[in-house]
């Protein structure tokens, strides 16, 4: 509805009184009435322009019922679509029954259609509808608008309401256009208080002649809202009507959220003269219904469960943490399950949810850990939290870590393939498997130093985490069961059946799926308490109008040129340097973007692509941009190369990292080649220009010029760190001496100047604000763009190289999978064989 109403038209036809307030090609009265701002379904009827605002999917139905008596006009039902296309196309339609008398078959219908252009923070859009009914059949009209968040705390809304002016059926001359401007304010920012003023002009009238329209907004403890606004129009000149003055209307209403759902109810009334129809009182009923979610005004407690499991991509990993930390913020949740399955995660992103493990329980949250078939993983995931529960089929595989490596030099002899490597230094030991039947004496001691600081910190974790505490204040539940032994002593057993895992406390109770919701019940010593099956991921609607915000840019997989690519087989991922460099650039040029967060999940991998896109973060960093990196489970070699250059560095106590060194190798196939009675015959010009293909060996001069080559690479991984470090006091001979391919964990590298903090990526992301000019309030999360977007083609989705759905992929054979990781680069990916990669993977069962 539009909104600007003149009460005096009751009494005239349509065609009558065209230009009236009444105008008949208007649809069903929508309380608080927005054309400015926050977009929703109503902006297919309000303002097109708002169309390609809209965040996610939103339908509205409004039922106006004011008394056919009162002269307002409106009356009705409507239902309203608003739908976004993509990032920049927002689409809407509507379908309303608009009444003129008391019965219903006296009115007319309106279908409408609406598309929108534009970005962020501007829109451009324009909608046609078809009327027909009583005085309007076969009307067409057309609106234009646009709107405009000009920051967090204005905006401007802008209509053209019937811009071809059409003539309804008997009328003497068409409609008139309809100017509608609106400035909307939020003087703190956010959507606590919204003001918003405007003005209304007919086109036949004279300037002078302007109506107005003010509104406020007012958002209340618990998801509740309050709203009104008044429209003051100047009374055009009809017959029988006085010809000054001006018509009023008030409308006033109250709002209230339901996750995904709001329910409007306002009430309005005209100010007429005394011997005019109109001055009576009516009311409108408006629900949305949204893919976003908002603050709930129901204040009856719940308990939401959450199952982690197929976590291994960082984008999901990302989300789920983003989830547990919204959780952490949500007033009603009184309780959190966390269904541990299956969790394939190093030991460094097992401690990131460690840490939203505890802020959840520093919110009053009550966190219970429901396993079936914990390992090691698990239960040093589970430990942080207030329970344990153990299904009754289950069994506790408390077995440790364990490092393997498979060598293949002895097959490839066998085969008659050798693999010629150069490398710096002693500790670069990830072609060791194709050189050697053993682990060099370096390597062995450094993965040896890395299991022993990971090991003592999970076992440190179970002792700590499973001691006996007291009920929590105010639970029914028993206290937590003591740990029978030290958990040294229990990982020499291994193996616990549910009772002996209750009886040497490692688990609290032991439940199936029926009965766990009541021992959430009793724990929390509420009876009525709902357990929501699934948390709700959906997004949450942002209480700002969007302005500055975070780039999360995710690394993950071995680093490549060229494009991100999947590995088949569920062997991983290559995060291409052209897409990461794409992202890092366009977070530097987009003006909305104040920091980014680099997230690196990586062992490293193509030297020169590792050095492209250290210079992308040095750029971003050079245009006043923050850049913090987040390490997940691993961000060694060619991964710690790009975090070097950051302005802080953040990692969990077992990440994986450091392994500054540079390795190349070439094959050679020519005893393979002799063995199957092959040759061949190479042409050249040049005595090196077959150096690298696979049918010789290298020259003495030739692994020389390689070693060189590799040296030179070396020196720019010291000064790119050396110049990355210098907070720390890191020169380029200190960092040679932390180097020569050295692996620490992140405890480890804190200690030596190499990590700036222990945390995860939501502390990288509070660090990444607070370095920036993004106004936050205290627990106000902020808006995230994740980079790259996700892509895969159609033959790679058919084709299962990507994964795209929650179904867990084919895994490979355990001694394969570091094959295919190792040499997925040069098989799937354009790798150029000089690489600065991690020697080896430490794995939790």
């Amino acid at each position: 509805m539009s909104g600007f109403v003149t009460a005096s038209a009751h009494g005239q036809t349509l065609s009558d009184v065209p230009d009236a307030g009444f105008r008949p090609t208007r649809g069903v009265f929508v309380p608080e009435a927005i054309r400015a701002g926050d977009g929703d379904a109503t902006a297919v009827e309000l303002n097109p322009g708002q169309l390609p605002l809209l965040g996610h999917a939103d339908v509205a139905a409004i039922v106006d019922g004011w008394r056919a008596a009162a002269a307002m006009p409106g009356r009705g039902g409507a239902l309203l679509l608003g739908l976004p296309l993509s990032s920049a196309f927002g689409f809407g339609a509507g379908l309303q029954r608009v009444l003129t008398g008391s019965n219903f078959d006296d009115g007319y219908t309106k279908l409408q259609f609406g598309l929108g252009v534009g970005g962020r923070n501007f829109g451009i859009g324009a909608t046609w509808a078809h009327l027909w009914g009583d005085g309007v059949a076969g009307t067409d009209t057309f609106d234009v608008g646009a709107s405009a968040r000009l920051w967090s705390r204005a905006a401007l809304g802008f209509v053209i309401e019937d811009l071809a002016r059409p003539r309804l059926p008997g009328a003497a001359a068409p409609l008139s256009r309809r100017w509608v401007g609106e400035l909307a304010l939020r003087p703190l920012g956010t959507d606590r208080v919204e003001v918003a003023a405007a003005a209304l002009h007919l086109g036949d009238e004279a300037w002078s002649r302007i109506g107005t329209r003010f509104r406020a907004g007012v958002k209340l403890a618990g998801g509740w809202r309050a709203f009104s606004d008044v429209e003051v129009l100047p009374r055009r000149p009809l017959p029988g009507l006085a010809a000054d003055g001006t018509d009023v209307r008030l409308t006033f209403g109250l709002a209230a959220a339901f996750d995904h759902a709001s329910i409007a109810l306002a009430a309005r009334r005209s100010f007429v003269p005394a011997n005019e129809p109109g001055g009576a009182w009516g009311g409108s009923f408006v629900v949305h219904h949204s893919v976003e979610r908002t603050a709930p005004s129901a204040s009856s407690a719940k308990a939401v469960r959450l199952d982690l499991h197929h976590l291994e991509s960082d984008r999901t990993f990302l989300q789920t943490a983003l989830r547990l930390r919204a959780l952490a913020a949500e007033a009603n949740v009184t309780a959190v399950v966390l269904a541990i399955d299956d969790l394939e995660l190093g030991s460094g992103r097992v401690e990131e949810l460690r840490d939203l493990v505890g802020e959840l329980r520093r919110n009053g949250k009550q966190v219970v850990a429901y396993v079936t078939f914990p390992s090691t993983r698990d239960m040093y995931l589970a430990s942080a939290c207030d329970r344990v529960v153990l299904h009754p089929a289950g069994i506790v595989e408390l077995v440790g870590m364990v490092q393997a490596v498979t060598f293949y030099k002895a097959a490839m002899d066998a085969l008659g393939v050798s693999l010629e490597l150069v490398r710096i230094a002693e500790f670069k030991g990830a072609m060791e498997p194709f050189v050697m039947t053993s682990q060099s004496e370096p390597v062995r001691r450094n993965r040896n130093e890395l299991l022993d600081d990971v090991y003592g910190r999970i076992l440190a974790a179970l002792r700590d985490g499973r001691a006996a505490q007291p009920s929590s204040p105010g639970a029914a539940g028993a206290p937590k069961a003591p740990l029978a032994k030290d958990a040294q002593a229990l990982v020499q057993k291994g193996t616990f059946t549910p009772e002996e895992a209750q009886q040497a406390g490692l688990v609290d109770a032991i439940r199936d799926e029926d009965g766990l919701a009541d021992y959430v019940r009793t724990l929390t010593g509420a009876p009525a308490l709902a357990l929501e099956r699934h948390a709700d991921g959906a997004p949450v609607r942002p209480i700002r109008w969007p302005d500055r915000r975070t780039a999360v840019i995710l690394v993950e997989g071995a680093i490549v040129d060229g494009p991100n690519e999947e590995l088949p087989l569920g062997g991983g991922g290559l995060a291409g340097s052209d897409a990461l460099v794409g992202a890092l650039d366009e977070a530097r040029r987009d003006p909305s973007v104040r920091a980014v967060v680099l997230r690196v999940n990586s062992p490293g991998g193509s030297a020169f692509a590792s050095d492209v896109i250290a210079r992308a973060v040095a750029r971003v960093r050079a245009a006043g941009k923050p850049v913090v990196v987040s390490m997940g489970d691993v961000a060694a070699s060619g991964g710690y190369y790009i975090a070097a250059p950051s302005d802080a560095i953040f990692a969990e106590p077992s990440t994986t990292t450091g392994s500054i060194g540079i390795f190349g190798y070439k094959l050679d196939v020519s005893g393979l080649l002799a063995k199957l009675s092959l040759s061949t015959e190479v042409t050249t010009r040049g005595p090196h220009a077959d150096a690298m293909l696979p049918f010789r060996p290298w020259t003495p001069q030739e692994r020389e010029a390689a070693q060189q080559k590799i040296r030179h690479l070396y020196q720019m991984f010291l000064s790119t760190v050396a110049t990355g470090r210098q907070r720390s006091g890191l020169t380029v001979d200190r960092v040679d001496q932390l180097g020569r391919g050295h692996v620490y964990t992140g405890a480890q590298a804190k200690a030596l100047g190499l990590v700036d903090e222990l945390g995860g990526v939501t502390a990288a992301i509070d660090r990444a604000v607070a370095l920036s000019d993004i106004p936050l309030r205290p627990g106000e999360a902020p808006e995230l763009l994740v980079l790259p977007r996700p892509h895969a083609s159609l033959l790679k989705r058919l084709a299962g190289f990507a994964q795209v759905s929650d179904e867990e992929p084919p895994k490979l054979a355990a001694p394969l999978r570091p094959l295919i990781r190792l040499l997925g680069p040069y098989l799937f990916g354009p790798g150029e064989g000089i690489e600065a990669r991690l020697p080896f993977e430490l794995e939790t069962k």
